[in-house]
């Protein structure tokens, strides 16, 4: 959630806590900063520089308060003067919500200027969500509440942080800003699991993010504001954004303060885990690097987009992409592999391995059946005639002939047209070509070198190595001495097998004109038109082709224009 109530509805990104060294770098080099955060009581004075500097800083940039002395866990009532004056700031720097911290630090009107902490008890809620609501209702700006970093426990408590924390937050109806380093700093003072803390926090509260450095003495961890944040701060904050969302975030550094430069490139850190993916994004991105083809050895690629994948300490998170990307990439190969022997016979294993790599990477699966993966083989070989070299036209018409035996083998079956429906064919008859059945015009006889590959390939399970390797001598000797010779082919299919079906032109030309829906009329004078063939023979042709597709079952009702056009 980038955004909620508790925040105005603001998402503000990265900011920076706006400290005295960095006035100068600020007016002369004018950085790019989301916002900033400024200590509310450093400006809740009547004039001079703070207030002019302020004013500056608000004609470029945005501002939110925070607080360091409202001491709402105070037991005392708020101070009105406070009150008061922070009204006043608030109009000048409209700031969308205002922050302050769960603690206290004043009684009977003496402040300690510090931030002490709370016991945990519901009477102490109780004051603390009546005070919240009570300067939320004074201010007329959403308030959110810092967690502190504490050095002390109470016996009197009745709970832990973070159920006061939830409790105060429920009864004030108020927002969080989630301090996550003082999360870490109080873990490890008080022995609990900082995850257990961030897991029970209400996400749709928080409001705002603080993360900092701290110091680490020798029974205890101070926060100190001085130092990088560290990287199981860092882990916290990713853990914490994975349940929140994008949040408002700030580095806090207050002491021992670095360079503008140094601090701005601290809290520029959070911007890899401030963008969560979503699971477009993040399946999209897998999707994109397991589809990059393999390196020659089958390996990924250096430098391959794993970054969002987890790693072990047995695998990288290149590694572990990898056995996904190796996966994939074997899978469909195989596929190819299973479903084009005749184009292995005619271009050789290399060659075709390289082909069918390069084919995969323009032209991924984009079916839910590895049956389709090579539907577009065609039209991409012939956009790309330098994979089969000097074989182009022989493979592109094995291509074509492979593809239609797979469309042959699984293609729909219509109604069968039989002998009684054909015994008046008038001019306006019209009838369709079963669907499974394809129609080639080639220009090599691809058919039978297709049909000696698939013996070669039935008789690997039960023939030696010495007789299988004269098939393959045959094949290759064969596929060396192809010549041009124009043929027709009807791809069909009978009892579930498949078959090529050696035809003439003119019935070419004929079952072609029905499968595109003209009517007898004018498909036959189509399919004559230049043949040589006399007006008895013609008649002879028809009566024998006819009586032959009754009997295979190939012709059925036929389609309409928008049904053949998505068959």
């Amino acid at each position: 959630m980038p955004a909620n109530r508790f925040n105005a509805f603001k998402d503000y990104g990265i900011g920076i806590g706006l400290r005295i060294p960095h006035y100068e770098h600020i007016f002369e080099k004018k950085p790019v900063v989301d916002w900033f955060e400024i200590i509310s009581e450093n400006y809740m004075i009547d004039g001079g520089r703070p207030l002019a500097t302020l004013d500056r800083i608000l004609e470029r940039y945005r501002v939110v308060q925070h607080g360091v002395s409202m001491y709402f866990g105070s037991a005392e009532k708020l101070n009105k003067e406070h009150l008061k004056r922070l009204k006043t700031l608030l109009k000048r720097t409209q700031s969308p919500w205002l922050s302050d911290h769960l603690c206290w630090g004043s009684v009977d009107g003496t402040y300690s200027h510090d931030l002490l902490p709370m016991p945990y008890t519901f009477e102490a809620a109780r004051v603390t969500a009546q005070k919240v609501r009570e300067a939320r209702d004074f201010l007329e700006v959403p308030i959110a509440v810092e967690n502190v970093s504490s050095y002390a426990e109470f016996h009197m408590s009745e709970m832990t942080e973070w159920e006061f924390l939830n409790e105060v937050v429920e009864r004030a109806d108020c927002g969080i800003l989630l301090d996550v380093n003082n999360i870490y700093v109080s873990s490890r003072n008080h022995d609990f699991d900082p995850y257990e803390y961030l897991n029970s926090i209400p996400a749709e509260r928080v409001a705002q993010i603080h993360i900092a450095g701290h110091s680490k003495f020798q029974k205890y961890i101070l926060d100190t504001h001085d130092h990088p944040v560290i990287d199981p701060v860092w882990k916290m904050y990713d853990h914490a954004i994975r349940r929140i969302g994008p949040t408002a975030t700030l580095l806090e550094w207050d002491d021992r303060i670095p360079s503008f430069d140094e601090v701005q490139a601290e809290a520029l850190k959070a911007e890899k885990y401030l963008h969560v993916m979503t699971l477009l994004e993040v399946q999209t991105r897998m999707a994109r690097a397991i589809f990059q083809p393999l390196t020659g050895s089958d390996r990924m690629a250096l430098g391959a987009d794993a970054e969002y994948i987890k790693p072990n300490d047995r695998l990288t998170s290149v590694e572990r992409l990898e056995i996904y990307s190796r996966s994939y990439w074997f899978r469909v190969l195989d596929s190819l592999y299973d479903d084009f022997p005749g184009l292995r016979a005619v271009l050789g294993q290399r060659a075709f391995h390289v082909l069918t790599r390069a084919y995969l990477a323009d032209c991924p699966s984009r079916s839910f059946t590895l049956r389709n993966l090579g539907s577009r083989l065609e039209d991409w070989l012939q956009r790309n005639p330098q994979y089969a070299g000097d074989r182009f036209a022989l493979a592109l018409d094995m291509v074509r002939l492979e593809w239609a035996h797979i469309e042959a083998f699984d293609n729909a079956a219509e109604k069968v047209l039989g002998p009684e429906d054909l015994l008046e064919l008038g001019p306006g008859f019209r009838a369709g070509l079963q669907p499974y059945i394809r129609l080639r015009a080639l220009q090599y006889p691809v058919d039978d070198l297709r049909i000696q590959v698939n013996r070669a390939s039935d008789e690997r399970g039960f023939a030696s190595n010495v007789p299988l390797k004269q098939k393959h001598r045959d094949i290759k000797r064969r596929v060396s001495r192809s010549k041009p010779e124009q043929s027709f082919l009807a791809v069909h299919r009978l009892n579930y097998t498949v078959y090529y079906r050696r035809i003439g032109a003119e019935e070419y030309l004929l079952l072609k004109a029905l499968g595109d829906g003209l009517p007898i009329g004018r498909a036959i004078p189509y399919a004559f038109e230049n043949s040589s063939a006399s007006t008895d023979e013609q008649r002879s042709m028809l009566e024998t082709w006819f009586a032959a597709w009754a009997q295979l079952g190939w012709l059925c009702p036929p389609k309409s224009k928008k049904e053949r056009m998505t068959q």
